[in-house]
């Protein structure tokens, strides 16, 4: 199992603030961190330089569900989306890690 690096009584906080920008960047950052480790399962002399070769890493050495997970990443990157409908795929996908 992976150590949570999020606060999560902060993530909380934020939620009931409805300040959904913090809540995605947090969780966005620690998806990219827990494929960052996968990765580097495989790979150990990877280092992330941006989303894009991390998704070609994760291409090449993880199974489909975190294929799924990078590739949603990338999407919400660069496509703009309600932050209710990201935030929420964004939850079921860290809850996804526990």
């Amino acid at each position: 199992m992976m150590n949570d690096l999020i606060d999560n009584k902060l993530l909380k906080e934020n939620f009931r603030n409805k300040n959904y920008i913090y809540c995605i960047n947090t969780l966005q950052n620690e998806i990219k961190q827990k494929l960052i480790a996968r990765v580097r399962i495989f790979k150990p002399e990877y280092k992330y330089c941006n989303l894009a070769d991390l998704k070609t890493n994760c291409y090449r050495y993880l199974n489909d569900k975190e294929k799924l997970y990078v590739t949603l990443l990338c999407r919400y990157s660069e496509e703009e989306y309600p932050p209710t409908r990201e935030l929420n795929t964004l939850l079921d996908i860290y809850s996804s890690y526990k």
